[in-house]
């Protein structure tokens, strides 16, 4: 068919000449083909033949090897054994370059340094995308039966049939490295499949380029850093706060309500005969008061120093009150508090609220719940820590207790921490904390 090189779709004969070649008669000439290379030659007026359109059935084989077809203008004899043909391939050469469809003339600052059949290689920059070759086959036999095929390496997949057109146009290609060949036939079809060839760059532009890449990266990286160190000096200037802070607190306030203490015991041991009983209850209040701040004093300063913000820094406290407060009461519990944990550490706010939620309820144990037996355990269970505190004291009605300050403090500083609980109690029955807190 055509796309095999036929001129024509349209076959009126086929015959056989004695080399086995393959004539053809058509509606645009005669072709020969060799089976052999599959090569096709085709006959026309301008090679002898009256005719350009055959007929059906209208062909016939010699006695002496003539082949004989039929058209619209008369009876075309072929002699097969006198046809010679071109045995010599075509020399090729490109002939002109044109950007945008304009020729491109040799310089020093164009694109071609020399003239186009002597150049190697062709610059363009990003924006010169349409350009085009011009190209001839140095054969004079029959110049217009040239034929000719090119093919762009590095775009196109398969050599592109030109038939006898001598220019080839490309548009919008990427930047990159490229080569340009082109290859003709004479007119016997003879092909020169060397032919002819060029390089051709199309340069990136700037911000595609390795050096800009680099550069911009380079202040990306920068950037970056900048950010990290940003961050960590924010960081280092908020643990040196909190660590002037926790130092602040223990070395003046907690050393005055030290003082204050002292001082009340001095007073209470120095005066006890003449103090009236009022005065005594005053000073019994200002030492408990002055012994209660120092207490929350010491929570604070726990909770800001940057040496506590790791997990096992927090259950060895964790393990420690408890074991202090429930054995000062003489009470029988099991501990399940692990030494370590791999959750996350919590922010300082977090830890604070933790703790002091633990704290509470193990107080309200120890002073208010009439138990014999304690249970706390703290357990990771995928990404989520549960702590559990019970106890088979006298209980409580929840709903009676919501006005307390220290159950409406452990509410407030649960959802504070971002946790949920869950409370179970009952007068006579007891009271079981479930506190949760998730991360990740």
């Amino acid at each position: 068919s055509v796309k095999d090189g036929l001129p024509d779709n349209m076959i009126y004969a086929a015959l056989e000449d004695e080399q086995g070649n393959i004539w053809i008669s058509t509606n645009r000439g005669i072709v020969r083909l060799n089976p052999a290379d599959r090569s096709i030659r085709l006959f026309d007026v301008r090679d002898g033949l009256l005719n350009m359109e055959y007929n059906v059935s209208a062909f016939f084989r010699g006695r002496n090897g003539q082949l004989f077809f039929g058209g619209n203008n008369g009876l075309d004899v072929v002699y097969p054994d006198r046809l010679t043909g071109n045995p010599i391939p075509p020399p090729v050469a490109l002939t002109g370059f044109r950007l945008f469809n304009k020729p491109v003339k040799p310089g020093p600052d164009g694109p071609l340094r020399k003239t186009i059949d002597h150049a190697d290689a062709i610059q363009l920059r990003y924006d010169q995308r349409v350009f085009s070759f011009e190209f001839a086959a140095l054969d004079f036999t029959a110049p217009e039966k040239n034929r000719y095929a090119y093919l762009l390496e590095g775009f196109d997949e398969t050599w592109i049939d030109a038939g006898n057109q001598r220019m080839a146009t490309y548009t919008n290609l990427d930047p990159g490295a490229y080569i340009f060949r082109v290859k003709a036939a004479n007119n016997s079809g003879l092909w020169n499949e060397q032919g002819a060839s060029i390089r051709v760059t199309i340069q990136p532009p700037f911000w595609m380029s390795w050096w800009f890449r680099l550069i911009v990266l380079g202040i990306i990286g920068g950037l970056v850093y900048l950010f990290y160190r940003m961050r960590l000096e924010r960081a280092l200037a908020v643990e040196r706060t909190r660590t002037r802070i926790a130092r602040d607190l223990h070395d003046d306030l907690s050393a005055n309500l030290s003082s204050i203490t002292y001082f009340i015991e001095a007073i209470r041991g120095d005066s006890k005969k003449k103090m009236s009983d009022q005065a005594q209850k005053f000073l019994n209040l200002i030492s408990e008061s002055a012994m209660e701040s120092q207490e929350k004093i010491q929570d604070i300063i726990w909770a800001i120093n940057t040496g506590n913000d790791s997990w096992e820094q927090l259950l060895v406290k964790m393990r420690r009150y408890a074991s202090d407060m429930l054995d000062s009461r003489g009470m029988d519990y099991t501990l399940e508090i692990p030494g370590q944990i791999t959750a996350p550490p919590l922010s300082m706010e977090q830890r604070r609220n933790f703790w002091l939620i633990y704290k509470e309820v193990i107080t309200n144990i120890t002073r208010h719940a009439q138990a014999r037996h304690a249970h706390i355990s703290l357990t990771v269970a995928g990404k989520s820590i549960r702590l559990t505190i019970q106890d088979d004291g006298i209980g409580f009605d929840p709903q009676l207790a919501s006005q307390r300050n220290g159950l409406k403090n452990i509410k407030t500083r649960i959802k504070e921490m971002g946790g949920d609980y869950e409370v179970n109690a009952a007068p006579g029955e007891g009271t079981r904390w479930r506190i949760g807190l998730k991360y990740g």
